[in-house]
């Protein structure tokens, strides 16, 4: 196979800093009020898992669109 395939392997398993982000999210310590807060993000973080968020390939307007849905799910934990 092709180097560039192996690159574009190699690069796609690589964790982006919104799952980095996210990841440090969810593994704090939250308080048993903020369950449906929290039900919230895990369900934003469920979309930010397709492969054009994962890879960078959504067009930026997308982007924006993860952005804002992280931004809010995050701000009301």
């Amino acid at each position: 196979m092709s180097t560039s395939f192996y690159h574009a392997l190699s690069t796609a398993r690589k964790p982006t800093k919104i799952h980095l982000f996210a990841n440090h999210i969810l593994t704090k310590k939250y308080h048993h009020d903020n369950d449906e807060n929290v039900n919230h993000l895990r369900q934003v973080i469920g979309i930010l898992q397709h492969h054009d968020a994962v890879i960078g390939t959504a067009k930026q307007h997308v982007t924006n669109d993860y952005a804002w849905h992280l931004y809010n799910a995050t701000k009301s934990c």
